[in-house]
């Protein structure tokens, strides 16, 4: 693991809070060739050490979403590799992480209230999912 601390400045400041994790490039460790970015010539010491890209959410959190999404039954498809449905799971999950995020998208999606889930959440867990979140069922 990767102890080192940075001080950065973002457009995520209203998000993060101490603590956090979040994904993004160094770009001091980067290996670019200049001349493929002919506007940044001669400007190498004005590019930020840090470019913060979006705050990263532990999979406990994940896990404990109080609404799920209906899908359509899937056939099984035989050709798909162990890597394939690994990536079909990884792809969906950061559906639902984006849709968790962004209202705008979550709007235009119905959700439904998990059962399993509403059982094992907090009283005002309980309350947040009752008072709209779980909208659409």
């Amino acid at each position: 693991k990767n102890d080192l601390t940075y001080v950065v400045t973002s457009h995520l400041g209203g998000v993060l809070k101490a603590g956090d994790h979040v994904k993004g490039y160094d770009l001091m460790s980067r290996t670019l060739d200049m001349s493929d970015f002919p506007a940044l010539s001669g400007k190498e010491e004005q590019l930020p050490e840090i470019v913060l890209v979006r705050k990263a959410y532990a999979m406990a959190k994940r896990k404990r979403r109080l609404w799920r999404l209906k899908a359509l039954r899937k056939e099984l498809d035989e050709g798909l590799t162990a890597m394939d449905v690994e990536r079909n799971r990884t792809d969906y999950e950061t559906f639902l992480r984006d849709l968790e995020e962004d209202k705008e998208m979550r709007a235009e999606v119905n959700l439904y209230k998990n059962p399993a889930a509403l059982a094992r959440a907090s009283p005002g867990a309980k309350a947040k999912a009752q008072a709209g979140a779980g909208a659409g069922a």
